[in-house]
């Protein structure tokens, strides 16, 4: 069964470095997730002139311009409760998600006048959290992507098509493809081929430092028996 050790309130799955144990499949991340209840509402961004919709939309096209992948933008309100959508994108490596989240929260600063509330990840430059209350935004490198395979936790919440973003050739690899309903492209089968075999070592980024409120390094395993 999988555990969760820490969920600090950030939606979806905050405290990765708490993950001790991955070998029981989505349920247990969900519960997890779901048993964490909704945030104070102090911690809630108050919401603008723009909607949490319009938001994650600013998020997507931020990343698509930093040549982000595998973007999806969910509508998870009904089924997580604490927020309302997730966007999940995928970067090449750890230079790439740094520029990914530098360019979603300056984008979502200047034209929607909002900023996260909490951070994770940014140490590891593995798995990036931003949290902005009604939206949250995850950046992955694509190993642990295709490992946690968050977008498919809960597979029937409503897809937003990221053509409203303005994203127009988004780049998907074959995995990701199918859930959205898009052929892969040539650039993003290649980019997915190329990191395949598994989750990387804790050192190169298999979870997010322990310094960011989960258990030691050290103590963090993964058993791959578990497909998400």
């Amino acid at each position: 069964m999988t555990s969760v050790t820490s969920v600090t309130g950030v939606a979806g799955v905050t405290s990765v470095a708490g993950v001790t144990s991955v070998a029981g499949g989505a349920a247990g991340v969900a519960d997890a997730v779901r048993n964490a209840g909704d945030r104070n509402a102090e911690s809630r961004t108050p919401a603008g002139s723009s909607t949490p919709r319009e938001w994650a939309l600013i998020a997507a096209r931020a990343a698509d311009e930093r040549k982000g992948m595998d973007i999806i933008v969910q509508e998870v309100r009904d089924a997580l409760f604490i927020t309302d959508y997730f966007v999940i994108v995928t970067g090449a490596n750890r230079r790439q998600i740094d520029a990914i989240g530098e360019a979603v929260e300056e984008a979502l600063r200047t034209q929607a006048g909002i900023k996260p509330i909490g951070r994770e990840g940014l140490d590891e430059q593995t798995w990036v959290l931003l949290d902005y209350g009604e939206i949250v935004v995850h950046i992955f490198q694509p190993a642990l992507r295709d490992f946690y395979r968050l977008e498919t936790l809960w597979s029937d919440v409503p897809l937003i098509d990221v053509a409203e973003a303005g994203i127009i050739e988004p780049q998907y690899s074959e995995r990701v493809g199918r859930i959205v309903g898009i052929e892969p492209s040539s650039e993003a089968t290649a980019a997915s081929s190329s990191n395949e075999g598994g989750v990387p070592s804790s050192n190169e980024g298999g979870v997010p430092s322990s310094n960011e409120g989960g258990v030691p390094s050290s103590e963090v395993t993964v058993e791959a028996s578990g497909s998400l």
